[in-house]
């Protein structure tokens, strides 16, 4: 049956240049289908950092709309993992969990979770 548990990303990368060609990667690896969920780039007031966020689906879990973000979600975190710039900082957020499970799920490693 599932459940709902939101998760979203949220990226950010200083400079510009940086943060257009994580965004681009975002939506070439969600594709078309589920590319409304990126949001455009948003830039600081200060210092040149750019971000942007990838909304949850809105899909009970193990259900085909879920899987295929989950699915989706996956590649982008290994592509944020692979590009290791210490320019750039994520975070994936699970919410709003039916059992009441707030957390930050995964991060960059100049994070922790």
């Amino acid at each position: 049956m599932g459940y709902i548990r939101h998760h979203a990303l949220v990226i950010t990368a200083w400079q510009k240049a940086i943060a257009e060609e994580i965004h681009s990667t975002a939506i070439e690896i969600f594709g078309e289908e589920l590319s409304q969920l990126i949001s455009p780039l948003v830039s600081s007031l200060e210092h040149d950092y750019h971000s942007f966020f990838i909304a949850p689906d809105g899909g009970r879990e193990w259900r085909e709309t879920s899987e295929k973000t989950e699915v989706a979600r996956g590649k982008f975190m290994q592509y944020l993992r692979d590009y290791d710039d210490p320019n750039m900082y994520w975070m994936l957020i699970t919410y709003a969990d039916e059992n009441g499970i707030t957390r930050i799920s995964d991060c960059d490693k100049n994070g922790s979770h």
